[in-house]
């Protein structure tokens, strides 16, 4: 026989759309698995595929879970399909959701990996406007690792315009770390 954890992983394998059609009755299925990690790990996909329609609702519920590290990750999850629709919605939420801490800090440098891949300089300005200390710093690198990827000279700019002082010279050192690879053959023919 199948355990309804092994029901529920079957469907969200086969059938997306019913997590998606029908969020509530995924999560009650969630519910219902067997063991606390297939269980964990079934409503943090359901939260997420209902947050790729319904944002608002799917954070709402996930705010109410009581287990911290399942709301943490379910938050997560959340944000991160909210991300794709609405960076800076998303944003918002990350910064909103949780209090200060590791888990809001996992929230928004997932919120500023997205954003980074369509809308890298309205990431920037978001990061430029963080206090300074460690999320400015991790989420700079976290921008610039995406940005890089799409324009490294657009990036470029963006890293200059950064303050001297610890955030801006981490940043700036991830940058350069970055570029120099694509540097090295032009630099190779001085």
């Amino acid at each position: 026989p199948v355990s309804a954890g092994g029901v529920a992983a079957a469907n969200f394998d086969r059938e997306p759309e019913s997590s998606e059609l029908e969020p509530l009755a995924a999560l009650r299925l969630a519910s219902a698995a067997v063991g606390d990690d297939e269980r964990a790990d079934l409503v943090v996909l359901a939260v997420a595929r209902w947050a790729a329609i319904a944002p608002e609702a799917a954070v709402e519920w996930a705010d109410r879970l009581a287990d911290e590290t399942l709301r943490g990750r379910a938050l997560g999850a959340a944000v991160g399909a909210w991300a794709e629709r609405s960076p800076v919605a998303a944003a918002r939420l990350a910064l909103a959701a949780l209090p200060p801490g590791p888990a809001q800090d996992a929230l928004v440098l997932r919120v500023v990996a997205r954003w980074a891949q369509v809308e890298p300089e309205a990431a920037g300005a978001w990061v430029s406007a963080f206090p300074p200390g460690e999320l400015r710093r991790a989420a700079g690198d976290a921008l610039v690792a995406r940005w890089m990827e799409r324009d490294p000279v657009v990036c470029g700019n963006w890293v200059r315009t950064l303050a001297a002082g610890a955030d801006g010279d981490a940043i700036v050192a991830g940058y350069v770390e970055r570029a120099a690879p694509a540097a090295a053959p032009a630099a190779a023919t001085w």
